[in-house]
């Protein structure tokens, strides 16, 4: 088990505790290290791009090590990704480290997309870092995703 694997359950934004605008929708499984390792304080990343919005894939993207507003001037994408710590160093090796494994696993399998998601399907333990694996390999791991109901 990876230092980063151990699940909780958050307010993704603690402001809205006990009030009448908290509910599921800002409610989060997230990593305890993660977590732990997050700033206590939302104001500081204020604007923030909500983790719910629906633009979230067209306006964060991933360069293979690291996460980035698509806009340069987008201020909410970019406090999404450093108040979450994406590009944490310990959290940036650990994605890394997964994707090459993964990478390299697609390449024993003669880069065989169909016998990828099957031994992907057949072993989701492989399917860490999800979004760094679907920049990775596209429409494989969404297919894999949407199978087993994963992100």
């Amino acid at each position: 088990m990876n230092r980063i694997d151990r699940c909780d359950v958050e307010h993704f934004d603690p402001r809205l505790k006990h009030t009448a605008q908290d509910g599921y929708w800002n409610w989060y499984a997230v990593l305890s290290w993660m977590n732990a390792h997050k700033p206590r304080k939302i104001e500081p990343f204020l604007p923030i791009l909500s983790p719910f919005d629906d633009s979230v894939r067209e306006r964060i993207s991933y360069d293979g090590s690291q996460f980035f507003a698509v806009n340069e001037e987008d201020v909410e994408a970019k406090n999404l990704i450093l108040f979450l710590g994406w590009n944490r160093p310990e959290v940036a090796k650990d994605r890394s480290d997964h994707v090459h494994r993964i990478r390299d696993l697609f390449g024993l399998l003669k880069n065989d997309a169909e016998e990828f998601k099957l031994f992907l399907l057949a072993h989701p333990e492989n399917c860490s870092f999800c979004s760094a694996l679907t920049f990775e390999f596209g429409a494989v791991i969404t297919s894999v995703m949407n199978a087993r109901s994963w992100c």
